[in-house]
């Protein structure tokens, strides 16, 4: 039978006691099932309980087959009869409430305890035994069935005493949880106080009695000397008290386990009634009772034992098994047990002295006397031995849900939840835990290593997944947000903790909540993307397909017997057409550059009317693109145009204009699309009354735009200052300071403050050229601007730099076959050459700056990697040169192996190619030290990652996913220890893999292009071309 037990919480007052009672009624090995749902109250205002209560919902037929409801828990603002309506779909199967008699549901059989007797007596007991006449008494919720008959006991005591009701000393109904601000609002808008208006207080509860005596204690009272208070329920509250509080118990264990019969008794069709249990109030000292003695005379040891009944809830044979076994010997051994399990019930040490008292009139004088000294001996040193557990297993248990919390918080998908949650299970204190995520209407079970399992929401779990909830007690607790709801965990408790129930709750709550957070924006982010690459896709694809046709009708034009005007007026037209191509390209982010090193004043030399007025700086241009432009501007600006430029603390300045002054800007795209270029280059373009001024920014290390140099910035000039520092037209209040190369090559940094650097680009010298590597390898400095007279046509302008660094000394090792990548990545290299049998005499002798390995020959030749892998470690235990493995053949054991090694870098054959690796390899020859062993490891298993799956559809969150990284961060270091972007890797890898098919089989480009992951046969091409500088058509051509 699978049984549904309903309430409001299993964390909070007497559900702290009755849940474990219930749950322990259904044991692993028993036959029977267990689901406790525990929502929040009916029509509660608070939204996390509004949403909490979505749980009920699957308190139906298809998931229980009889229910117990405890329907004062679920009352709150509503009474017994709503309560039961809204579990009206269940009430054609067995059904039992807790404490919630409805008129309306008269067959219903309701298990209670007897609130009225007990609060009544101990009302008897405030009146008859210390006088009290004015008590005050704090009212439990408004249509809670047992607060009502807490509240009459109350009057009706007080009739049967002749004392008169007076309504002033009676609170307005109150919540359990705001016993202490019901008490504040008597104290303050009444302005009731102790012994003067009131000689007693009794609480509907005792949670309502802890709360009571905190704001007591804000007022300066005492509780057992200013004022007397007592409770109800004997909840774990009541031990919260500094005086022992007076209060009722509850049969906890009696009403579970009545229920719990009512509901088998009813499901064999048998007729059941109501059931009242009895209750017993438990006089301690914070009525101002002593307490040292039993209300009832104990003259034998049955008398004993059924007071151990009657205050502790044992069973009678177990109560007689304690009292005979004391009563027989009284040895500190017994005495003990009887001690561990008084504790054990929540005993306090006025009861166990009460309960040593109680031995008094059973045992000889001797053996009484024997009886006390044992206890009294033993009950300091284990209370401080409890003590020291409890706080030991609090601390324990805080510590392992701190890094479940831990764990949690970094997660980002379901999967990884239900890991977390499986991972810590048996320490949070359960066997099993399923999580159900609630989507859309429908359910779904979340599992570790597989899909997610789809199932109706009113199910539970899904129907070919019955057995799941196998016999024991299971919590189905509810996964919300205050705005949602959005599952529920099922919970096999192997020791019933409610709060850590609800501290899991909590915690997997929020980690859903920040998944869903994390999908959505993985989603918007993919969508983004697509869109943006459909966009930029299409419209490169267009351009590109332009481009071809428009070539061959201009050779067409060229070969036609067409006159000259025609001819000319056709290529004007083919050229508009190419410049709105051009201008598509730059919308779209997809026209790039090529762009080198450039003198402009080499490349204005070019232009008759320019007029030349000194030299000026090295600039970043495509030649090709910027020498269109300038003639576009210079053939617009009139009939006698003249360019002349000048250096600016901006950048070199030039101007074309009209030298009669008589041309005046109109619309005309031609301009328009100099001006795109201009802003393409991260310069700046502005019309001048009569002309047009372009300004292009001093190039850095890094290719990052520069800043501005200020007004007060200062220049630092190595090994000379510029001539055009005495003329200040462009930098006025710049500082120039000039530094010498030697004294830079020492301190390997600038002056404080430096803002650019200037240098002629012609001097030779060691200590300069030493100087300047220092800048090259200083990520600060990298992002200065330049201003450089000379340079050599380069496609950075740290190449530019490198290429007058003498490589005098700076040996590189190449062991094996030698790549004439290197002679691209240095201009003049001292290459030494050797193979594996000499490797670790080359470095004895030449300590090489830098080694590169090349592998191609190891496809699957475990000793060949075992011989590099020893080779490394041979290599690292003495020096620490960077080395660079050249490999096409790449496996996981080989990535972990190395990985190991610090200052190992890997890359694919193809990526020898590429002119941002050449970058970074110039990088590490000045200084840039390679990633960290475990963060190198990332990218190795990236790149892994990568070349294996290459020809499969890859996602940024796929490979992030895989090294267990962010997208953000793979990226970030990827690019920092390789030059290059994760996705350029991956393109440069594929194009290689294409060309290898292309050239070594029969299949088509459009079967290629599928081959190796590309999306279309256009993207293919576009790609292809723009790695490689030629079509794959050509390919397959040869």
């Amino acid at each position: 039978m699978r049984v549904g037990f309903v309430l409001a919480g299993v964390f909070t007052g007497s559900s702290i006691a009755l849940c474990p009672s219930v749950a322990s009624l259904f044991p692993d090995d028993g036959k029977d099932t267990l689901i406790i749902f525990p929502g929040g109250k009916l029509n509660s205002p608070n939204s996390l309980e509004q949403m909490k209560n979505s749980i009920y919902d699957l308190v139906n037929e298809d998931n229980i087959d009889g229910t117990i409801v405890w329907s004062s828990s679920l009352s709150g603002s509503v009474n017994s009869t709503v309560v039961l309506k809204r579990f009206e779909e269940i009430l054609s199967k067995p059904l039992v409430t807790i404490d919630g008699k409805s008129d309306s549901f008269p067959k219903i059989p309701n298990v209670c305890f007897d609130a009225y007797e007990g609060s009544r007596f101990l009302i008897q007991h405030c009146i008859t035994v210390h006088g009290a006449r004015r008590i005050l008494y704090l009212r439990g919720p408004l249509n809670h069935n047992s607060s009502i008959k807490r509240y009459q006991a109350y009057l009706d005591a007080l009739k049967e005493n002749g004392i008169p009701i007076d309504y002033n000393l009676i609170s307005e109904p109150t919540e359990w949880s705001q016993g202490g601000e019901g008490l504040r609002n008597m104290l303050e808008t009444r302005n009731l106080r102790p012994g003067r208006d009131f000689d007693m207080i009794v609480c509907a509860s005792d949670l309502m009695t802890y709360e009571s005596e905190q704001v007591l204690k804000s007022y300066g009272y005492v509780v057992g000397e200013d004022v007397f208070i007592c409770g109800f329920n004997d909840s774990i509250d009541s031990r919260l008290l500094k005086v022992p509080a007076t209060t009722v118990r509850l049969p906890y264990s009696g009403i579970g386990k009545t229920a719990l019969s009512t509901l088998y008794s009813l499901a064999e069709g048998k007729r059941c009634y109501d059931k009242v249990l009895a209750t017993t109030p438990i006089i301690r000292r914070s009525c101002g009772c002593e307490a040292f003695e039993f209300s009832s005379a104990i003259s034998s040891a049955s008398d004993l034992a059924a007071q151990l009944v009657k205050d502790f809830g044992f069973s009678s044979a177990e109560a007689r098994g304690i009292v005979n076994c004391v009563a027989k010997e009284p040895s500190e051994a017994n005495v003990r047990a009887m001690l561990e399990k008084l504790f054990e019930e929540g005993a306090d040490n006025h009861e166990v002295i009460k309960v040593i008292n109680g031995f008094k009139d059973i045992l000889s004088k001797e053996k009484y006397l024997l009886l006390s000294k044992n206890a009294y001996s033993i009950v300091p040193s284990f209370l401080d031995n409890r003590m020291s557990r409890l706080s030991f297993d609090e601390r324990n248990s805080r510590r392992v849900f701190n890094s479940f919390i831990n764990q949690l918080l970094e997660t980002s998908n379901f999967q990884e939840i239900v890991t977390v949650l499986n991972n810590n299970a048996k320490a949070l204190g359960f066997s099993k835990i399923h999580l159900v995520y609630n989507d859309g209407g429908k359910s779904f079970l979340i599992q570790q290593e597989s899909n997610p399992i789809e199932f109706p929401e009113k199910m539970l779990v899904p129907s070919s997944m019955g057995t799941l909830l196998d016999p024991g007690a299971w919590i189905a607790t509810p996964l919300c947000s205050e705005t949602e709801f959005m599952g529920y965990l099922l919970l096999k408790a192997s020791r019933f903790d409610g709060f850590m129930c609800e501290e899991v709750r909590s915690a997997v709550s929020s980690a859903i909540k920040n998944a869903r957070l994390f999908e959505t924006a993985r989603k918007a982010q993919q969508s983004a993307e697509q869109a943006d690459f459909s966009r930029t896709h299409f419209f490169a694809n267009v351009t590109e397909n332009l481009r071809s046709p428009l070539t061959e009708i201009s050779e067409l034009v060229l070969n036609s017997q067409l006159d000259d005007s025609a001819r000319n007026e056709i290529n004007n037209r083919i050229v508009d057409v190419k410049r709105t191509i051009d201008l598509s390209l730059i919308s779209t982010g997809e026209l790039e550059l090529n762009c080198s090193c450039t003198s402009v004043s080499e490349f204005l030399k070019g232009f008759a009317c320019y007029k030349d007025e000194g030299p000026l700086a090295c600039v970043m241009l495509d030649e090709r693109l910027f020498r269109k432009i300038v003639e576009i501007i210079v053939s617009g600006v009139g009939l006698n145009p003249q360019i002349t430029a000048y250096m600016s603390r901006n950048g070199v300045k030039i101007r074309i204009f009209d030298k009669d002054g008589i041309w005046e800007y109109s619309e005309n795209p031609s301009l328009d699309y100099a001006k795109q270029i201009v802003l393409l280059h991260n310069g700046n373009y502005s019309i001048e009354r009569h002309g047009i001024s372009i300004t292009l920014p001093y190039p850095t290390l890094d290719g990052s735009v520069p800043s501005a140099i200020g007004e007060n910035a200062i220049v630092v000039c190595i090994n000379g200052m510029p001539g055009f520092a005495t003329n200040t037209t462009g930098f006025d209040g710049v500082k120039f300071l000039e530094l010498d190369g030697a004294t830079l090559a020492v301190k390997r940094r600038l002056p404080s403050g430096a803002s650019a650097v200037y240098w002629d680009g012609s001097f030779k010298g060691y200590n300069a050229l030493t100087g300047l590597l220092s800048l090259i390898s200083n990520d600060v400095y990298r992002k200065l601007p330049f201003i450089c007279l000379e340079c050599s046509n380069q496609r950075t302008f740290e190449d530019s730099m490198r290429s007058y660094v003498e490589a005098k000394g700076r040996v590189l090792l190449q062991v094996g076959s030698l790549s004439e990548n290197l002679h691209r990545w240095l201009q003049s290299p001292n290459i030494i050459a050797c193979d594996f049998s000499n490797v670790l005499s080359m470095f004895r002798r030449y300590n090489p700056r830098l080694a590169i390995f090349t592998i191609e020959q190891y496809k699957s030749n475990e000793q060949s990697q075992e011989k590099l892998v020893d080779c490394l470690h041979g290599i690292r235990n003495k020096y620490l040169s960077p080395i660079i493995i050249c490999s096409d053949y790449i496996n996981a054991q080989l990535i972990q192996e190395i990985s190991t090694i610090p200052n190992v870098l890997f890359v694919n054959s193809c990526i020898l190619e590429s002119d941002e690796f050449a970058m970074r390899v110039r990088a590490i020859l000045g200084g840039s030290e390679l990633l960290a062993p475990l963060t190198g490891q990332i990218v190795k298993k990236a790149q892994l990652y990568l070349c294996q799956h290459s020809t499969l559809s890859i996602s940024r969150w796929q490979v992030a996913d895989e090294v267990h990284t962010s997208e953000d961060y793979l990226t970030r270091i990827f690019k920092k220890e390789l030059g290059l972007s994760p996705w350029e890797y991956l393109n440069r890898y594929r194009i290689w893999l294409a060309e290898n098919l292309l050239r070594n089989t029969g299949m088509s480009v459009n079967e290629v292009s599928n081959e190796t992951g590309f999306q279309d046969q256009a993207y293919f091409c576009r790609v292809f071309k723009k790695i490689k500088g030629y079509s794959p058509v050509k390919v397959k051509k040869r």
